[in-house]
């Protein structure tokens, strides 16, 4: 093949690994699932929380601290161990809130706010992101090119890739018919908390 398509495939190859990522659910999208329950305002507003942490994290990526932070074994460890605590702490939070009846009306208030906050925290604070940009992500980098221009193009296709992912989730929770109520939201929030503790205690396992 020549020289000159090696970028094309290398993207591809990028962009379908990426979107194998994306699909698998994690912590990104039990917050974006449990807010779109709730309303397609917080689902979108979490959403936005999360596209804002890969916005950060390519920051990152582009400063070179992700790799630096990805091979110092005592900074990861720390870092797993906050990033499981926080996780754990979202899940208390929704195993004890109350959960309120569904009125998109209700969705320009701070409700939605806290989504946003909340889908940002989750993606800053876990590992995995920052590992996808500082381990993953420089592989697809070649040394004979311009490195920054590279880790540009990839970590925009990661932005864009995931917010047009996390819109597609919302739109089709907010769209299949699903229980809606207020059993469906306790059981949604219920089961979102769960999962935010059993994901937030094995993170913080992986710190020792």
């Amino acid at each position: 093949m020549p020289k000159s398509g090696r970028p094309v495939v290398e993207w591809w190859a990028f962009a379908v690994l990426l979107w194998i990522t994306l699909v698998v659910p994690g912590p990104d999208f039990v917050v974006i699932a449990q807010a779109a329950v709730s309303g397609t305002v917080h689902g979108v507003r979490a959403a936005a929380g999360v596209v804002a942490g890969l916005c950060l994290h390519g920051v990152v990526a582009l400063t070179g601290l992700g790799a630096v932070l990805a091979s110092s074994p005592e900074l990861m460890g720390p870092l797993r161990l906050v990033g499981g605590g926080v996780l754990v702490w979202f899940g208390v939070g929704l195993l004890r809130s109350p959960v309120a009846p569904e009125d998109d009306r209700e969705e320009g208030t701070g409700g939605s706010g806290r989504c946003f906050l909340r889908g940002l925290a989750v993606n800053v604070l876990n590992p995995k992101a920052l590992l996808f940009f500082a381990a993953v992500l420089p592989q697809f980098v070649s040394a004979e090119r311009a490195v920054l221009p590279q880790v540009a193009v990839l970590g925009a296709t990661v932005v864009a890739s995931a917010a047009l992912w996390w819109t597609l989730v919302v739109a089709a929770i907010r769209t299949i018919p699903l229980p809606r109520g207020g059993a469906a939201g306790r059981v949604a929030t219920r089961v979102g908390g769960a999962v935010f503790v059993a994901f937030g205690a094995a993170l913080a396992l992986q710190a020792w």
